[in-house]
């Protein structure tokens, strides 16, 4: 309606008075821009009260939009004899569908009834019969953000007529800016015919990432559109289409009279899919984007297509210094995850379908990560992947104190979550670049056969870009995710090998090492945090030394081991002539 009202608003010699049950609506769809609109209060279905607006209005030519309604037979038939009684209507169209020939079906048994009034009624008329819209497509939104899959109850390979509102509109509007050269005709009308498969290739091709058509039984695709809050009638309706394009019945799968009619062909469903494509790009949140792991996340998903990075951060300055001003699909926010509310405001804002939670390396971050959830929970995101610590399951340790409130807050809240579990950084052997370049040695109070796991800061970022790309496989689910698991005499062979000389792992005390850290600028909490996961690890605790789900997440063959890692940054700790000391900078020791 509203389609054909702003159509048909382009010829000047035409009236138009929109029908609508309630006037306030008018504003919302456009129509007190329009110059030659009216909108008129009618009741539809209300035979007495359409023969009074014609009246009133000296009204001579009538559009009948059948309703969305069961009824709606019925309301039809009303409004076609109000119009009749009314004597001044010279012409009525009224809008039909393409099934009407298959005359056992729900909506063919709804149409027939309407045509045959119309017929009936004396009055000359037209009949446009329109097959499915192409808007139906933003059904599959979340399936193609979540999935990369469409789904439907028909054969990929079966072709389907369809029309995008805009060209209905078109078409009814030219047809009644001259209604007397339509007399008595019965138009089929669609914009485009196509495939699943096709459908399916289109997005592909436009997202640049692989988009599936998955047929579903009739059984699945009838509850789906149960919840999706389709009527039980509206339901059994769009599935007969089905079977019926299914059964390739020609009025299903026509092109029909568009062309004859505007004298131009519809919009393709190429056309449709780019102009519709900003629905289908999943927006991410990335809260703590400014850290390594946040960097490494912004990084893996900027290699990721269909995915716009929504980089959150206190303070949008560090975005050129991150390199996130050169990335197209990365946009710099400023967000404090602090703040409920402006979290709240910003997947609002941004149209946020999922959130990465990042706890900051502060005291306090268990209380500003709560805010981020609360605000996340206010908003009902649609996924929340939380990122958290391996020592979990140490309850009286600093870092699960900090952790475990936030898991059991993601769990409570109702919105759909992963939680990523990781260990300490393979990267904190970066910390020993100093003392390997002068002594050949590194130190720290681990016993030098204590396994442990470890995690790279990359290996981390692609776990979680795979997650928020694709989180159905992964909805309430926890990870450990690790990279490897090794002993400081292990990681002083590597070293060994990769730098071509004698690398030797020498252990000091725990007072010692607490003494080196603060040098290193540490808070003591966080000292105190690093050295209870050394001790567990001392300890021979499984957790500390468990391999992890990385596979669950990335597949086969995807960890970084540790000799693979100290070969890639190798070059850090050679010695060069123009090498002066440097004093000792912080580096991520811990996960979090």
């Amino acid at each position: 309606g509203i389609e054909t009202i702003k159509s048909l608003s382009q010829f000047s010699h035409v009236r138009i008075y929109a029908g609508m049950r309630d006037l306030a609506k008018a504003g919302k769809a456009g129509f007190s821009e329009l110059e030659n609109v009216t909108p008129v209060k009618v009741e539809f279905g209300n035979k007495a009260e359409v023969t009074a607006v014609i009246k009133a209005n000296k009204i001579n030519t009538v559009l009948v939009i059948p309703p969305g309604h069961e009824d709606r037979r019925t309301i039809s038939i009303a409004s076609i004899q109000g119009a009749a009684e009314a004597k001044l209507v010279e012409h009525i169209m009224v809008m039909s569908i393409v099934s009407v020939p298959y005359e056992d079906t729900k909506f063919a048994k709804h149409f027939i009834g309407i045509e045959n009034a119309v017929v009936q009624s004396n009055i000359p008329y037209t009949i446009i019969r329109l097959p499915l819209f192409t808007e139906n497509i933003l059904a599959h939104v979340k399936s193609i953000k979540e999935e990369g899959k469409i789904y439907g109850p028909c054969n990929g390979s079966k072709p389907l007529a369809n029309i995008t509102v805009a060209d209905a509109g078109m078409c009814i509007a030219k047809l009644l800016s001259d209604p007397k050269r339509h007399q008595r005709k019965v138009y089929m009308v669609s914009s485009h015919v196509y495939t699943y498969n096709e459908l399916a290739a289109a997005f592909s091709k436009i997202l640049g990432k692989r988009i599936d058509y998955a047929q579903v039984s009739y059984p699945d695709a009838n509850e789906a559109f149960l919840k999706m809050g389709f009527e039980e009638w509206q339901a059994k309706g769009i599935l007969e289409l089905y079977k019926l394009i299914d059964e390739e019945k020609g009025e299903l799968k026509t092109k029909g009279d568009m062309e004859q009619i505007l004298g131009r062909t519809g919009c393709s469903i190429h056309e449709y899919v780019n102009e519709k494509i900003d629905f289908f790009y999943k927006n991410v949140l990335i809260l703590g984007s400014s850290g390594s792991i946040g960097k490494a996340t912004v990084n893996a998903l900027a290699h990721k297509h269909g995915i716009r990075i929504f980089a959150g951060m206190r303070s949008t300055v560090k975005a050129s210094v991150l390199g996130y001003d050169k990335m197209d699909s990365v946009i710099c926010v400023s967000v404090d995850l602090g703040n409920s509310a402006a979290v709240f405001s910003a997947v609002n804002e941004y149209q946020i379908d999922a959130v990465f939670v990042i706890p900051p390396g502060v005291k306090t971050r268990e209380q500003l990560t709560l805010q981020a959830i609360q605000g996340l929970k206010d908003a009902g995101v649609g996924f929340t992947l939380l990122l958290t610590v391996l020592s979990i399951p140490f309850k009286d340790t600093i870092f699960a104190k900090q952790m475990i409130p936030l898991e059991e807050a993601m769990r409570a809240s109702g919105l759909a979550y992963t939680i990523m579990r990781l260990p300490l950084f393979t990267e904190n052997i970066l910390a020993y670049v100093d003392s390997i370049k002068e002594k050949s040695k590194f130190f720290g109070p681990l016993l030098p056969d204590s396994e442990f796991a470890s995690v790279t800061t990359t290996d981390a970022g692609l776990c979680a870009a795979s997650i928020l790309d694709r989180p159905i496989p992964h909805l309430n689910q926890t990870y450990r995710i690790v990279s490897d698991v090794y002993c400081q005499n292990r990681l002083a062979a590597a070293l060994t090998k990769s730098l071509g000389k004698k690398i030797e792992y020498e252990r000091v005390s725990y007072e010692q090492s607490k003494a080196s850290f603060q040098e290193m600028g540490f808070p003591d909490w966080q000292i105190d945090g690093i050295l209870e996961l050394y001790k567990l690890i001392d300890c021979k605790e499984t957790e500390m030394s468990f391999l992890g789900d990385i596979e669950s997440v990335l597949g086969e063959k995807t960890r970084t081991s540790i000799e693979d890692f100290v070969e890639s940054v190798k070059e850090a700790f050679k010695k060069r002539d123009k090498d002066v000391a440097t004093p000792k900078n912080k580096v991520d020791v811990t996960a979090l």
